[in-house]
């Protein structure tokens, strides 16, 4: 691995260690709102009847939120992987000096690492499907 690689990947584990930290918080902030909420006395605000119907119509036929994300998140790693893919093969196809070398064996490592993000993916997919 190079110099280059070990950098990227170090500050690839910062941010996502920093994504972690902020996801906890975002958690704990549900969590105190959910609390309060139960605390607060809020009237209950009637609908008018058309459009309450309106809303329960509208919201049987669009996606839970949960969904969206997830395909939204498993089409971006999908085109990532596969522009990653294009983009070794350029590489491999263009360099006379054949520095860029690896570049096969670095487009397998993507697509078993893609494998598994697949599988990760469908596995919090149902996850989620089963707590919603």
């Amino acid at each position: 691995m190079t110099d280059y690689q070990q950098i990227t990947r170090q500050m690839g584990d910062k941010a996502a260690a920093a994504l972690k930290r902020a996801e906890d918080a975002v958690a704990g902030l549900g969590h105190n709102v959910g609390e309060a909420r139960g605390k607060l006395n809020v009237p209950h605000v009637e609908l008018p009847e058309p459009l309450a119907k309106l809303n329960k119509t509208a919201a049987a036929k669009l996606p839970k939120a949960s969904d969206i994300v997830l395909a939204n998140f498993e089409l971006a790693e999908r085109l990532l992987a596969a522009q990653k893919e294009v983009t070794l093969k350029l590489l491999a196809a263009t360099d006379p000096g054949g520095s860029s070398e690896g570049a096969d064996e670095e487009a397998a490592g993507a697509a078993t690492h893609n494998a598994t993000r697949a599988k990760r993916a469908a596995t919090t997919k149902k996850a989620a499907t089963v707590t919603s």
